[in-house]
């Protein structure tokens, strides 16, 4: 069924039979539950929320015990989950580096998996897109530190991966320079 069908036939259900249809929906998953809590927060995320998506992109790289599995896609799924449920650009930005962070921690088990430096590449590229995009000096300087521990951490991994992380972050410092004099505004 595509989607435009799905609508036609929603739109003939009353709201006490969305309602029955959305409660069965987020009984059936736990995904469909945090991604409707997530969809009816205000605009800010609470922790809680952060954690349960946080969890998920943890998951896709290591096992309950922490053994490395490397399923990248698992955990990118999380993030684009959270993109489409949440418009709290600061905690997308948030799990973006985490899954950076989470990402680079696990080549260190395996730093032949090419696909994973790829995806860790495109990620980090988005977060600054995303920081350049927001133009808030304090919420780049809050991030800041993070980027940088997340391009020390990728010291002695292959691939040109540090290198090409430092290169994506260093399109920050102009951001930088033109909001110096906005500071106090």
């Amino acid at each position: 069924m595509k989607i435009t069908e799905l609508k036609k036939i929603l739109e003939t259900f009353d709201k006490k039979e969305l309602v029955n249809i959305v409660n069965e929906l987020a009984k059936l998953r736990k995904d469909n539950m945090d991604w409707l809590t997530t969809r009816f927060q205000d605009s800010k995320c609470n922790q809680k929320t952060i954690e349960t998506y946080k969890k998920k992109i943890h998951s896709g790289f290591y096992t309950p015990r922490g053994f490395p599995r490397g399923n990248s896609a698992e955990a990118k799924r999380a993030i684009s989950d959270f993109k489409q449920a949440s418009k709290d650009k600061e905690a997308i930005i948030g799990l973006m580096i985490f899954y950076v962070e989470t990402g680079t921690d696990y080549l260190t088990y395996d730093d032949r998996n090419e696909q994973v430096y790829t995806s860790m590449e495109n990620t980090f590229e988005n977060i600054i897109k995303y920081l350049l995009d927001l133009n808030d000096i304090t919420i780049i300087g809050n991030y800041k530190p993070r980027l940088e521990v997340i391009i020390a951490n990728a010291n002695c991994l292959g691939y040109g991966y540090q290198d090409s992380l430092k290169a994506m972050y260093e399109e920050l410092k102009p951001a930088d320079d033109n909001k110096k004099g906005d500071a106090a505004i």
